[in-house]
């Protein structure tokens, strides 16, 4: 059978000096499991997505060809020559753009806004979101996303969601350690929460903001597509889960009585726990026993130390010689990684480097000074990071969201918690990834502080592990969960006339298809499925299924 384009999302490719995050909405999309193709010029497709891009003329004019003649379109800060398309057109003000301020669902929530943002006047079309200048002000009249009345299904927001996205994720550059204004938190360490600071709204930072515009996003796929053929995709979490957790600690120094209590707790209660090992603590864990902990669905890590304030040169000779020594002591390189002290170098330049060693995956980011807890990231997701000259790094951000360190101590500069007050708040954040955000929720209990630090936290660490066991949440290790995200990434769901070619490299249980609301069937290779709508899943149906390597399998639905 031939390839159906008419189910297919393309993305016109590009580049723009000004914005080298753009093509950021490819993360976006395989963040969000949809499969897409890059193209040059528009072509016949489900949905065209018109990223922040330079264009010729020539390519302008066959966009507006394009939507004028019945084509789909999600534009990313469009320029004038496309405004016309969505209803859009220039305020008579002298002030053009807002950069970096907030924006007003029509819900009424309120996010930030990263980046530029069109200042543009609404006329014939409909607003789904709107500008906001300040935090405590009432919506202005500036659209931030709208979609077309009329001529065919067109939406288009007045900033650039991938780069928003991106910035969310990444933070300002200039504030990493090889930047103009290095530690603005003042407390002599390069870390993530530098990035973050008088960056992230703390008002905001319960609430994982990039998380919540992808979920937009993926709406605005939905009623973009709604009137072609089905466009599937696949779900962040194996087995239709609504959430996942990822417990994890750092050693620091603790016992060996304390390292191993770390892991039967969790495994007392089912769940799976990723301690990362510092080098004077190897001699606690011997090699057959970290090689028996992964069999039991844990896993031992790296918990690297170089200096406070490290160059990126210098970081990468001595991660490169740590991570020798791990691989020499226990014959494998751990996939993912939280730095000692969350210290890192550069601004994306510290997760390159993991990619190199082979690391899947950065614990780093982590709310320390003014936060405390929460969001730091905007995301509980696992995303890739982008460089300044718009190259992906093959290396995942996965933040960490709570810390005993952090809430059980004032040293955030916000008053320390008993354990009560962390157990709720916990419990608040796991709640709202469950029924709301759909992330991970990835705790630090560090074993040193289970019993030797008043107040001891193992209390809180139990409360949490049951909590995730009554909400039969799957947890998984650092190990599993980086290597389904690489496994789903790699999948393909291919259209063709009638039906999908779901083609698999690697092998994934629980590997589970969003389907729109009006596919009411599902076979795989002639035999019927359940094809389940949950609580989480909105206008989506879902199935799940146990993918082999190099497996290829036809989906037929019914509609």
């Amino acid at each position: 059978m031939s390839d159906n384009p008419a189910a297919r999302i393309a993305v016109l490719e590009g580049k723009n000096r000004r914005n080298p995050l753009a093509m950021y909405i490819t993360e976006i999309l395989e963040g969000e499991g949809y499969g897409y193709r890059l193209v040059t010029v528009p072509e016949e497709c489900g949905l065209l997505i018109v990223p922040d891009i330079e264009m010729a003329p020539g390519i302008q004019e066959a966009v507006r060809q394009f939507a004028e003649s019945g084509g789909r379109l999600l534009a990313l800060r469009p320029g004038p020559g496309l405004w016309p398309l969505f209803g859009l057109e220039k305020q008579d003000i002298s002030l053009f753009t807002w950069a970096d301020r907030y924006l007003r669902l029509r819900d009424g929530q309120r996010l930030q806004c990263r980046g530029p943002a069109d200042l543009l006047h609404a006329d014939g079309c409909e607003i789904l979101a709107n500008l906001q200048y300040d935090f405590e002000d009432g919506p202005s009249a500036h659209p931030a996303l709208v979609c077309a009345k009329s001529g065919g299904r067109r939406a288009a927001f007045t900033f650039d969601l991938a780069r928003c996205v991106a910035l969310f994720h990444q933070g300002r550059a200039d504030q990493a350690g090889d930047g103009p204004n290095p530690d603005p938190d003042g407390d002599g360490m390069f870390k993530p929460n530098d990035l973050f600071i008088n960056y992230l709204d703390p008002r905001l930072k319960l609430i994982p903001q990039a998380d919540v515009l992808q979920s937009l996003f993926t709406d605005l796929v939905g009623w973009l597509t709604e009137e072609a053929p089905p466009v599937p995709r696949f779900w962040r979490f194996p087995h239709a889960q609504p959430a996942l957790a990822f417990f994890t600690g750092d050693s620091d120094g603790a016992s060996a009585e304390d390292l191993r209590l770390a892991f039967e707790t969790a495994e007392s209660f089912g769940l799976s726990y990723t301690l990362y090992l510092m080098t004077q603590d190897f001699p606690k864990i011997a090699p057959e026993e970290a090689q028996a902990l992964q069999a039991a669905g844990h896993e031992v890590g790296l918990h690297p130390w170089h200096a406070p304030a490290p160059t990126v040169p210098e970081f990468r000779e001595h991660l490169i010689l740590e991570y020798g020594g791990f691989s020499d002591r226990y014959g494998y390189t751990p996939a993912t990684v939280r730095n000692h002290s969350c210290i890192i170098a550069g601004w994306v330049e510290t997760p390159a480097i993991y990619s190199e060693i082979g690391v899947r995956m950065d614990l780093n980011p982590y709310p320390i000074r003014g936060f405390q807890y929460g969001f730091l990231t905007g995301t509980a997701l696992p995303a890739k990071y982008m460089d300044a000259s718009a190259r992906m790094v093959n290396c995942y951000q996965q933040p960490t969201l709570t810390s005993d360190d952090g809430m059980l101590e004032a040293k955030c500069g916000l008053p320390a918690l008993s354990i009560d007050e962390a157990v709720r708040a916990s419990a608040a954040l796991l709640d709202s990834l469950c029924d709301t955000y759909h992330g991970v929720y990835q705790p630090c209990f560090h074993p040193i502080r289970m019993r030797a630090y008043p107040p001891p936290a193992l209390e809180w660490y139990k409360a949490m592990l049951a909590r995730v066991r009554d909400k039969n949440l799957l947890s998984l290790s650092g190990l599993a969960w980086s290597r389904f995200n690489d496994a789903r990434r790699s999948a393909r769901l291919v259209p063709q006339n009638g039906s999908w070619l779901l083609q698999s490299p690697e092998a994934v249980e629980g590997l589970t298809i969003l389907w729109p609301e009006r596919v009411k069937s599902v076979s795989v290779n002639g035999e019927p499925q359940a094809l389940n709508r949950t609580a989480w899943s909105g206008r989506e149906r879902c199935m799940a299924l146990n993918i082999g390597a190099k497996s290829e399998a036809r989906i037929e639905v019914g509609v």
